[in-house]
């Protein structure tokens, strides 16, 4: 059996296992690079995703203050209540925060999104 002359390339292990996947994978991602409303395609991904954390954020902090709630009607050590009760506080405070800062890159994103849509489509009409 005669062997090529030619340089072996150095892979990495994973192209090593599965090269022909790693081709159709570069090729794959060039094509997304040259799609030309990839930028519209990720803004409305983004935007999507943003707006189920928001909704997931928002159930959290309704629940931890229904507990909290909950927590203060019941009776029990005075200590343990007040133990409870700042857990809870800052639980909602922490949750209150990534919902704020979820809420501030949606209504971001999605005002990037309107003024990319209004300036795509007024150099067409002017």
């Amino acid at each position: 059996m005669k062997r090529s002359k030619t340089p072996a390339m150095k892979m990495s292990p994973i192209e090593n296992v599965v090269p022909n996947l790693v081709e159709v994978v570069s090729q794959e991602n060039v094509n997304l690079r040259n799609k030309p409303d990839r930028s519209r395609d990720l803004f409305g991904v983004q935007l999507e995703v943003t707006s189920l954390l928001l909704e997931a954020e928002r159930r959290k902090l309704s629940v931890l203050q229904k507990e909290l709630q909950q927590a203060l009607e019941e009776g029990g050590s005075i200590k343990a209540k007040e133990h409870q009760k700042q857990e809870l506080l800052l639980a909602i405070a922490r949750i209150q925060a990534q919902y704020d800062l979820l809420d501030k890159e949606y209504r971001e994103h999605a005002l990037e999104a309107l003024l990319s849509a209004n300036t795509r489509g007024f150099g067409k009409y002017v």
